[in-house]
């Protein structure tokens, strides 16, 4: 134990480089915009985000997205930063409600029954994601979405 104490060590910075001249892979980068829902230049549509279908948003409470179904038809809110093919974890935060989803246009990546997080990879087959409300007149509040490109 001695020893141990007396032997030096060296502190490398995640973003040095390995022994034999590797560099650590960069971290994964969230490709979700907003995805902490913390930017609103329009009241009723937070920044980097597309309102879809018979929805009503609003920022309620701050830092998060209130969803709520217009009736009829689902309403979502959508961005297109997949890439076709490449595989994603995602995590998200539903703090309210129930009948949320988050999904691509023809196919559902995760449904969320009641608040909670929710985590997972997925390949992406489209471009395109969503989240919103299964049901018509539902309500689903979402505190942060974000999809990691590992591969």
């Amino acid at each position: 134990m001695a020893d141990l104490i007396k032997t030096p060590f060296k502190l490398i910075s995640p973003y040095a480089k390995l022994p034999g001249g590797g560099t650590p892979p960069a971290p994964p980068v969230n490709v979700v915009v907003n995805g902490e829902f913390t930017t609103w230049t329009l009241p009723f549509v937070p920044d980097g985000w597309e309102l879809r279908g018979s929805a009503f948003v609003q920022q309620n409470p701050p830092g998060n997205a209130s969803i709520t179904d217009g009736g009829g038809a689902d309403g979502f809110l959508r961005q297109t930063v997949l890439e076709i093919g490449a595989t994603y974890s995602y995590e998200f935060k539903l703090t309210a409600g129930g009948s949320g989803f988050v999904g691509h246009p023809s196919s559902i990546i995760a449904s969320c029954p009641s608040p909670g997080i929710y985590t997972g990879t997925k390949v992406a087959s489209d471009t395109r994601f969503e989240i919103g409300c299964l049901f018509a007149s539902g309500v689903t509040v979402w505190d942060y979405i974000r999809f990691y490109k590992i591969s």
